[in-house]
């Protein structure tokens, strides 16, 4: 219910669209349909997001994500050892943890409930890194509901604050398109 409250503030601030929110849901089906091991690999369209069942408005069954957990491991090692494996070198060059939204149960964070982990991130990760948003060929989001990939993409700077609409509607999200410039 939080999040239809945080989708239809957007929408009344930004101009957001429920098609445009759909458009989330669609591109990130279709990447888990590249993936042989994903749950939903059925291709879904923006008229299927908006036929689906309204969960909590403006929110659809399929603007909500399936209910999952996932470990991840990232083995790191130095760069001089890295250079001997098979696979391709990749260097970390900033990792900003445990930076979160304001949460009820952490009284010592705060700030408007629209506000992402991007927000607080930004600051550290870009400087450390030596890389503006301009600069990453790709990204990567968790779309706990369709409007999380939304704000995520502005606060980390890839687009301007309420204009991940726009740039979810130019194909921003799919795989291989052009990254934004802001």
């Amino acid at each position: 219910g939080s999040y239809a409250l945080y989708a239809q503030l957007h929408m009344n601030r930004y101009g957001t669209t429920s098609e445009q929110l759909a458009e989330i849901a669609v591109a990130m089906r279709h990447h888990a349909s590249l993936n042989p091991n994903a749950k939903m690999r059925q291709p879904i369209t923006v008229d299927d997001v908006m036929s689906s069942r309204v969960i909590s408005s403006p929110l659809h069954l399929l603007d909500c994500c399936v209910e999952t957990d996932n470990a991840t491991c990232v083995i790191v090692t130095s760069a001089e050892r890295a250079r001997d494996m098979r696979q391709p070198l990749v260097t970390i060059r900033s990792v900003v943890g445990r930076c979160s939204k304001p949460r009820l149960d952490m009284h010592y964070q705060h700030g408007p409930i629209t506000r992402v982990a991007g927000y607080y991130a930004k600051d550290i990760l870009w400087p450390n890194a030596g890389v503006g948003p301009d600069e990453i060929d790709i990204t990567g989001s968790y779309d706990a509901f369709t409007l999380t990939p939304m704000l995520q993409l502005a606060e980390y700077g890839f687009c301007p604050k309420g204009g991940g609409c726009g740039s979810v509607s130019s194909g921003l999200i799919q795989l291989g398109a052009p990254r934004p410039h802001t």
